[in-house]
């Protein structure tokens, strides 16, 4: 009796284990899940497009009183922001002050 009380708590462990390790490779498949679409989470993703479009004018702006604000060739920033996401291509040319 005590031998098969035995062989039953011993069986029973063994599925408890098997059970975990399910778990476990469960749970680490939804982090790596959630970790790919972390992205999707960004604040930027919130931003109404009017202020995107405010941000993208500024971006492309001649200068900001008087001062090349920053630097770089005006039309790749132009053509860099639509090819960032299909939110910003969107907002980018639906706003007419950036073409």
């Amino acid at each position: 009796a005590i031998h098969d009380d035995t062989n039953q708590v011993i069986a029973r462990v063994a599925e408890l284990q098997s059970a975990v390790t399910a778990l476990l490779e469960e749970r680490n498949q939804l982090v790596q899940c959630a970790n790919n679409f972390q992205s999707l989470l960004s604040p930027i993703r919130r931003f109404p497009p009017e202020l995107l479009m405010v941000i993208f004018q500024h971006a492309c702006a001649e200068s900001v009183w008087g001062i090349d604000a920053f630097n770089v060739d005006l039309k790749q920033t132009r053509w860099m922001i639509p090819h960032v996401c299909r939110e910003w291509r969107r907002v980018a040319l639906s706003c007419p002050p950036l073409w």
